[in-house]
Formats: C-alpha cells, structure tokens, sequence
C-alpha cells in the first residue's frame, strides 16, 4: 500500500505539528497510500517512530493512536474514505 514515505516539514497547524515541536515525537513521514479501488493516492502523516513499530508488526491503533479510524485504515489497506463509504454504504 505504501507507495513512498518521506520525512516532511510542518506548516502550522499540521496534525503532529505540535507533538514534534513539543518533543513527543522526534520526526514525521508522509506516507502515500494508493486506494487499490479507485487509484487515488492520499497521504498520511504519521510519526516515525510509529511507522517503525507499525512496520515490525505493531497492531495499527496502538503504533498510530493520534490519527482517526479513516487515516488507520488508508495506512493499514490503502483503500481511501469514499470507496470504503461505498463499500460498506448502509441501506436507508
């Protein structure tokens, strides 16, 4: 799912701006996760150290608590907002 990942400079207000500023994290990475349905490549912004545990078998909601349940799963399957809202589109 991972298409690249790259250590990236906050502009203010970013999601983990604040935890890197304050020293809660030491670095960040874009990661891009490219949906396996519909090819849209959306990315995430994760800390590294994160990544790492995430990458070395880490459940995704323990290695990623700061992000929400849509960007957990962009990371985990690649598959973006719209096509899972498809996907699983409950009848009225």
């Amino acid at each position: 799912m991972f298409r690249r990942a790259f250590l990236i400079d906050f502009t203010a207000g970013s999601a983990l701006e604040g935890a890197v500023k304050g020293g809660l994290v030491d670095k960040a990475i874009a990661v891009d996760c490219k949906c396996p349905f519909c090819g849209k490549v959306n990315s995430v912004v994760v800390p590294e150290s994160g990544l790492e545990a995430y990458n070395n078998g880490e459940h995704v909601q323990v290695a990623f608590p700061e992000l929400t349940a849509d960007q957990r799963e962009m990371v985990k399957t690649g598959i973006c907002v719209e096509c899972w809202n498809k996907m699983f589109k409950t009848a009225s």
